[in-house]
């Protein structure tokens, strides 16, 4: 990737298909740690931090290609709409993932800012939580 990455954090979203504290292979892939966020369509705070990271998206495929960026590009932005998944009807959604050897942290926010690890059974799908990502193009 072209420059400094950028951590940025989502909205609040609802939880599915997580694989945080055990990775899966899904199709033939190699195991991943992943998580799909889903968020309502309708919200005006969503709505806005889809553009600025779409935005931020556009700037990196442009750091890395130029004027030449490539017509077809996997996008992590999804239309629930256009899935069969419970649930997914009016929600946009984005999958994240991530290899084996970078297992990710899943913690909860104390009160008093700090911050502790959650336990496999208090994180499950239809929870409600925020992914703190690093977006990033590739070929």
């Amino acid at each position: 990737m072209a420059g400094t990455q950028v951590r940025i954090l989502t909205p609040e979203g609802r939880v599915s298909f997580p694989a945080v504290f055990k990775p899966k292979a899904f199709e033939g892939q190699d195991p991943k740690y992943s998580l799909t966020l889903l968020f309502p369509k309708n919200s005006p705070a969503v709505q806005k931090w889809m553009e600025e990271t779409k935005a931020l998206c556009a700037k990196l495929a442009k750091e890395k290609w130029g004027d030449a960026i490539p017509k077809k590009l996997y996008s992590p932005f999804r239309d629930g709409d256009e899935e069969s998944y419970d649930g997914y009807a009016g929600m946009w959604f984005i999958s994240a993932r991530n290899t084996m050897d970078r297992k990710p942290a899943v913690v909860r926010k104390l009160r008093s800012g700090a911050t502790e690890l959650l336990r496999e059974e208090d994180f499950y799908p239809g929870c409600y939580a925020i992914m703190s990502i690093v977006p990033f193009v590739f070929d």
